[in-house]
């Protein structure tokens, strides 16, 4: 039996599409304002960060009933031919890095789409916890690189979920922006 993701899959895949059909895609980032940097002698822009995704436990839902245990923030970097997704992720605890630890270099991202298909992204240098005095969230800061053969991908399909690759293991979050990927192509290529 099929897992009740997949037909959730391909039941927004097929919402999209008839959406879709006759419609020119509307890109809720705004361009002009999305890009944050834009430098025409180096070949650089950055799109602003946007949500991503907001993610909590099932076992710590009645303790988050009103904010996100994690949420993650990202945007899309171009300079000089290179492609990387910058990412921020904030924890709703000061803890975290007992339990998660770091995000070391090298290791990955893995974005998963809805078809199943899936891309890897390497951290380009070690993410450490940061504590936030004010809020008391920690924050992570991380910047993957995109390689050349998987850009064709990740600007035309559909994001299901991501997976970071912690120095305690292994988690992967569902996304809810599944068109994150492809409205920050469509700024950079403005």
């Amino acid at each position: 039996m099929k897992h009740p993701r997949y037909f959730l899959s391909l039941v927004l895949v097929f919402v999209t599409m008839v959406m879709a059909f006759g419609q020119k895609s509307t890109n809720p980032l705004s361009c002009e304002n999305g890009i944050i940097q834009n430098s025409k002698s180096t070949k650089h822009k950055i799109t602003e960060y946007t949500r991503l995704l907001s993610f909590t436990p099932e076992k710590l839902i009645n303790y988050y009933k009103s904010r996100p245990y994690l949420e993650i923030l990202a945007g899309l970097e171009q300079k000089d031919g290179l492609y990387f997704l910058n990412l921020i992720a904030k924890f709703e605890s000061k803890d975290i890095k007992k339990s998660y630890g770091s995000i070391n270099e090298k290791d990955f991202l893995r974005v998963t789409f809805l078809d199943g298909r899936h891309v890897f992204l390497r951290n380009l240098s070690i993410s450490e916890a940061k504590l936030e005095s004010l809020t008391g969230k920690t924050i992570y800061e991380a910047k993957f690189s995109i390689h050349k053969d998987d850009i064709l991908l990740l600007e035309s399909l559909l994001i299901d979920e991501i997976g970071i690759l912690w120095s305690s293991g292994f988690e992967s979050y569902p996304v809810a922006y599944v068109e994150f990927l492809n409205h920050h192509f469509q700024c950079l290529k403005k």
